[in-house]
């Protein structure tokens, strides 16, 4: 597997809880529909979160979009 590093270039909120970034990826190829990816977040702290996510843009956005749900215990699935 082939990490990528990921500029957030745009937060959106969706609902209350749920929220889209919208990544610029390096050397990104592009993507298809239905297609999912392995995010790896770090924290200033330099502690990892790595989950999968499905890509929630088209192909034809340029970036891809991930949807984060806002949970109680201030952790995030998808």
């Amino acid at each position: 597997m082939k990490w990528r590093l990921g500029r957030v270039v745009e937060l959106v909120a969706e609902t209350v809880r749920t929220e889209s970034i919208v990544l610029e990826l390096s050397d990104w190829p592009g993507h298809g529909a239905g297609q999912h990816v392995h995010a790896r977040l770090t924290d200033p702290h330099r502690h990892h979160a790595r989950r999968s996510y499905s890509i929630a843009s088209g192909p034809e956005d340029g970036g891809i979009a991930l949807i984060f749900e806002r949970l109680d215990d201030a952790r995030s699935r998808h």
